[in-house]
This record gives structure tokens, sequence and C-alpha cells, in this order.
């Protein structure tokens, strides 16, 4: 237990113990019991310091290695193994007193520290979750921010959306700037007509690229009977709800990362992962039928067959 000198009580303690000497004067005797226990002159006399026990909110267990500081100055310290602190040369006055340990929620006190005495200020800290801030896959080599990166990328979070969605293209629709989905052909397999910016070629496909959990998905349009072109999108194979987040990488840029093919854009999408927790069974099921009239009826001339062909008739 530390114990507390005045000046006065220490002049006190070297007058007497300096009585009855005859080799040293009353004056060198104060100077040297003072220097021999380390007690401040007057002038000294205004610092105090903090002491204190630093535990476990729920256990009641020491902390160690918890950094104790006052804030707006350079005095500070570490607990030890026991969970004790003690921060010297304190100036008199109130100051607030912080600790904090990585996995433990900060804690704060306002503190009066008295002049020549030690003040005691005991802490329990509470045990909290460590909160990092999202991580987005530019395809980069190294880390850079999103803001130093030539592409433009956009973000659409699953959880983020309220309303019940039919399908990938409704999930970007209206959600990008600068993405035109339009919905135009009724063949099976066929998606969303996908546009980036507008179309970035006269000759070659202006439908972006589709990766998904880092794989790359089929997207090539294909041709129908009179030579349109219908792009088979694989979409159509994923449920909304299977899917985390999806990132669309917009701009000529995205070239460097993906080859000359990504020049319409990057469309990647991130399916859900399994966690912590019991498990848990999600089951749907659907139906429906699409079949094609008999040729040559009076209802459908022969003239018109292309279009039997291409979206018959539910």
């Amino acid at each position: 237990m530390a114990t507390s000198w005045s000046f006065a009580q220490a002049q006190n303690l070297a007058n007497g113990n300096a009585a009855g000497t005859a080799t040293l004067s009353a004056e060198r005797a104060q100077a040297s019991l003072a220097a021999s226990l380390g007690i401040s002159t007057e002038a000294e006399a205004v610092q105090g310091s903090l002491t204190g026990l630093v535990t476990d909110a729920a256990s009641g267990r020491a902390m160690s290695a918890a950094q104790v500081f006052i804030a707006g100055t350079g005095l500070g310290s570490l607990t030890n193994a026991s969970g004790r602190y003690l921060i010297v040369n304190v100036p008199a006055g109130q100051h607030t007193l912080r600790v904090e340990l990585i996995g433990y929620a900060a804690s704060e006190q306002t503190v009066n520290v008295s002049e020549g005495s030690a003040t005691a200020a005991d802490f329990q800290l509470e045990e909290v979750a460590l909160a990092l801030d999202e991580i987005v896959v530019t395809g980069t080599a190294g880390q850079a921010r999103r803001r130093e990166v030539g592409n433009t990328i956009a973000q659409v979070k699953i959880d983020e959306i309220a309303e019940p969605v039919a399908g990938i293209g409704e999930l970007l629709q209206a959600r990008v700037t600068g993405a035109r989905i339009q919905f135009s052909s009724g063949n099976s397999g066929s998606g969303p007509d996908i546009r980036l910016r507008g179309n970035t070629s006269t000759a070659l496909s202006n439908q972006p690229l589709i990766y998904i959990d880092g794989m790359r998905a089929k997207s090539e349009p294909t041709s129908s009977q009179n030579g349109a072109e219908d792009p088979y999108s694989p979409l159509n194979d994923l449920n909304p709800d299977d899917i985390d987040r999806i990132e669309i990488v917009k701009g000529p840029a995205a070239t460097t990362l993906y080859g000359s093919e990504a020049a319409a854009g990057v469309i990647q999408i991130f399916t859900k992962s399994g966690g912590n927790g019991a498990p848990q069974w999600t089951a749907e099921t659907q139906q429906g039928y699409a079949y094609f009239r008999p040729f040559g009826t009076d209802e459908v001339p022969y003239m018109w067959l292309d279009q039997v062909f291409r979206n018959g008739y539910r």
C-alpha cells in the first residue's frame, strides 16, 4: 500500500533525525533524507498520482495489458498481470481517465487528483465484438481505396431490399446508376438485356460479363431463327434468396482486370455462405408448362411460324 508524504512531514522527520548529529547540519540532513525517500519539494508537491484495478465486468477477472491514459495528455500506463495500474506525476485537478483494451468497450471516468496524494479509480470493462468495415472486391492484385481505383464500382446489398423480387434482373433494375435492364424476350432460358452506360460496340456483344463467386458464367447471345440475337442469361439459374451481394464494375478501365471482353462491364455475384448456428432447410417448388400449337391451322398461318418458334403459345 502506497503512503503519501507531505513536505512538512518530511521536514519534521529530517529535523528529528538530524538532532544529536554533529557532523551534518540541519539543512544537509533535510536534503539527504528527502532525496533518500524520493520526496518532492514544495514546487513539485502540486502533482499527484492515479492508481486502480481493471477487471472484466462479467467474470471479475483481472485484465492485463489494458491501456490506461489521461485524455489530452501524454500520461498513461499499462495494467500488470494483476490488473493494476499506476500513473505518477499527474497534475492536480480534474482529468478524464480512459481505459482501452482490444475486444472490450472503452471506458472513461472523471477523476479529481489532489496535491501530493494518490487517487484510486477502478474500471470494469464489458466485452464487445470487433466491428470491421465492409470489404469491396475490386479484382486488383493489392489493396486500393475505392476513390483511387479507375473503375466505377456499384454494390447492391440484398439484405437492404425489403420488397420481394422474381429474379436477378429485378434486383439490378433501378438500383444501379447507368444500368439499363430490359426484358425483351419470352424464349426459354433467355434473360434481361443489360446495358451498363449504354452500348460500347457496334459489332461485338454489349452484354456485361457475369462472374458467380469468382467463376466466369456463360452469357453469350444466341441467334434465333430469324437471325435476331437473344442473350442467354445464367442469372435465371440463381435464386435471389441465395445471393449475398452484387458488385458491378463499370467503365472501360475494367478491361485491365478482365480483358477486352469486359469493355461492356462486369457483374460479380457473391452467394451466401454458411455460418454458425443450427442447420436450417428451405424448400420451394414451382410448376408450369409451354407447348407449340399445331402448324398450318387457320389460327396460325405458315407465314407467322417464326413467332411460334420464338415465343410459342402458353
